[in-house]
């Protein structure tokens, strides 16, 4: 309480030492110092600077590039400034300095609508020198109330910013008064001046430029219950001291029987104005809160280096961001854009810039990536509204980190961000085998994430049936297998798929099982070519689907969607992750290290071995998957489902 008294205390010497200085100034000179105090504001006050210039990039992103987007925040700064200083000089705003520097465009529509002796209502938004705006009634002759939030914690600052607004002849009304006082002002034929915007908590959610804002009710509510004429106005700054008042005609209010959807279309009718004005004049808008604050729609941006394996992590991730998201009543949005290099330096060069960049250095600079990035690509982030940035891998946490901090996003990466370290954002999702530091925003999981669940499940099966309907004709027991390929630690080779094969094809003879098979794009020609050999006259083959000929957008979901046990080759993480989330009885096959590798130190052994443990998946080679195969149907072994949504959600739940 002392401390707020203290600085209480001393904002309002300060003000009145200002207000002293900038009223024996010349008017000139006075409009100098205070565009030259909003340029050095503009270097210096970081924090409103990104508020600003995030909704200047919203509104503008298609319409304006980085500097012209710059340009405006910086003319902000300095019509801000000029406003402060503009209040400081209320008490010696005379009517010759009035008829001066003040032009009104409208004026008869004043008196048009007073005539009808039901008081009037000037509706603006936070626009140009609005304090300036507040005396213009008064210095017409008219009496005129303004609405305007009271500071309790500095009850001495505002007293003296009361005095200087009522100066002029301008009466003061203490938001939060009960709307009988406002009432009563309107029956007796006098103006009280209103806003259009900042609604704050209890507004209405209006759409203002393209996404839902939060705005002010009680205008259009007194005007529709009162019949009270609404006049839309707005004052402009010229240059320097010279204003022009916009006084638009009286706003035709439309009236149907019901009030609240009448409140919902007459206060977009007056949104629309204003959007038009602000479109003419940004750098006068009052961009330094946060508009769409309170706004439903929240916008996911994955970042796609190209690799699917890559993308269905991230999309899996922004899926149970929207999940959550739609739990909370918001409508959740999700963005792709493809990231293309220009070339390997051109990588680099964005990791290295992020490397060495601080919190703030990117917003309104994204050098880097316009020097990186293809232009399709530069374009798309240029233009995009992000709430979550969400990407894959190393190739692209460097961009991931830039977008987020120009759209002041919250940043998600799976797998190691790599040089970039974990620290740099909200949230880092890994498995527990590459062994991450113990850090709070950093989340274990047992496998790669995916794309599997019940309803994709029955939405692939679906899909692939439709596909190849005689599939849907037989109901024996089917055996999917997923071929993988050849990576840097192992070896796709041919005697271990033709001995896979031929376990496959006596196991589904000797239980007259169907078998589905599917290949990766990491599958190479020669093993393909060894697949279609091996089941050109296998009859119980009922389906083969090679990526590169034929990559049915179904056939990962749907295989695993039609079949009771799934067989996959364990050199890839993720479609063993992918068979292990779906529910069935995984059976998983060693591929052979290439020479001089270590199994005991290969992350991927330590992540079969996990699974195995865990009992997410039966563990086979080549040699004994048959063997294997006879013991889990015979025995009608199972394996678990693996789901690391839970623990994924719940951390989630932390960063929104």
């Amino acid at each position: 309480m002392k401390i707020n008294f203290l600085i209480d205390y001393l904002a309002y010497i300060s003000v009145r030492l200002l207000s002293l200085i900038f009223i024996l100034m010349p008017t000139n000179l006075a409009m100098r110092i205070g565009r030259a105090i909003g340029t050095l504001a503009y270097y210096i006050d970081v924090r409103h600077k990104a508020v600003a210039y995030d909704n200047i990039s919203f509104v503008f992103s298609a319409e304006k590039n980085i500097f012209e987007r710059k340009q405006i925040l910086k003319k902000l700064f300095q019509n801000f400034a000029l406003s402060i200083v503009e209040l400081l000089r209320l008490p010696v705003v005379t009517t010759s300095y009035f008829e001066k520097y003040i032009e009104i465009e409208g004026r008869d529509h004043i008196q048009e609508a007073l005539k009808k002796g039901k008081g009037l209502i000037f509706l603006a938004v936070h626009f140009g020198s609005w304090e300036l705006s507040n005396i213009i009634c008064a210095k017409l002759g008219l009496t005129y109330k303004v609405i305007a939030r009271e500071q309790k914690r500095f009850s001495k600052l505002n007293k003296l910013l009361n005095s200087y607004r009522q100066s002029q002849g301008t009466v003061v009304i203490t938001r939060g008064v009960t709307t009988r006082e406002i009432v009563r002002s309107l029956s007796f034929n006098e103006v009280v001046g209103m806003v259009a915007d900042q609604g704050g908590r209890d507004g209405c959610l209006i759409e203002f430029f393209g996404k839902d804002a939060s705005m002010p009710t009680g205008a259009i509510r007194l005007a529709l219950k009162f019949e009270v004429p609404i006049l839309v106005a707005f004052l402009v700054r010229k240059y320097g001291p010279f204003h022009k008042v916009i006084i638009k005609p009286q706003l035709k209010l439309l009236k149907t029987d019901s009030l609240e959807q009448d409140i919902l279309i007459n206060l977009r009718n007056v949104v629309k104005v204003a959007e038009e004005l602000i479109k003419l004049y940004p750098e006068q808008y009052m961009w330094f809160y946060k508009i769409w604050k309170y706004s439903l729609t929240r916008s996911i941006v994955i970042l796609n280096d190209g690799k699917i394996g890559h993308l269905r992590q991230s999309q899996a991730l922004a899926n149970i961001i929207t999940e959550h998201l739609r739990k909370r009543n918001f409508n959740p949005l999700i963005k792709i854009i493809n990231i293309n290099f220009k070339n390997k330096i051109a990588k680099q060069l964005v990791t290295f810039s992020a490397v060495f960049a601080r919190k703030n250095n990117c917003k309104g600079c994204l050098w880097c990536l316009k020097n990186s990035l293809e232009d399709n690509s530069f374009l798309k982030i240029l233009n995009s509204d992000a709430d979550f940035v969400i990407s894959c891998g190393q190739a692209l946490a460097a961009v991931n980190f830039i977008l987020s901090r120009e759209r002041s996003a919250k940043s998600i990466t799976v797998l190691n961000p790599g040089i970039l370290g974990f620290k740099r954002f909200d949230l880092v999702v890994m498995p527990e085998h590459d062994r991450p530091p113990k850090r709070n925003n950093i989340i274990l999981t047992m496998g790669a994430l995916n794309l599997i669940s019940d309803d994709y499940l029955k939405k692939e099966s679906s899909s692939l049936l439709s596909g190849f309907p005689d599939l849907s004709a037989n109901q024996r027991i089917k055996i999917g297998l997923f071929l993988g390929g050849d990576t840097k630690k192992y070896v796709l080779t041919k005697e271990t798929v033709e001995k896979t094969l031929s376990e496959l094809k006596n196991i589904c003879n000797e239980f007259d099982f169907e078998l589905l098979i599917t290949t990766s794009r990491r599958t190479s020609k020669r093993i393909e070519n060894i697949l279609k050999k091996e089941m050109a006259n296998f009859s119980k083959c009922k389906l083969i689907i090679i990526a590169h000929e034929n990559d049915h957008l179904s056939s990962v979901g749907g295989i695993l969607g039609l079949a009771s046990i799934v067989v996959v080759s364990g050199e890839s993480i993720s479609m063993v992750s992918e068979a292990a989330s779906s529910g069935k009885t995984v059976v998983v096959f060693r591929l052979p290290l290439r020479q001089g590798l270590n199994v005991d130190k290969d992350k991927h052994e330590i992540f079969l071995q996990n699974m195995l443990a865990q009992g997410f998946l039966h563990l086979a080679s080549a040699e004994n998957i048959g063997q294997t195969l006879s013991d889990v149907i015979l025995n009608k072994k199972t394996t678990k489902k693996l789901d690391d949504n839970f623990t994924l959600l719940k951390a989630i739940e932390k960063i929104l």
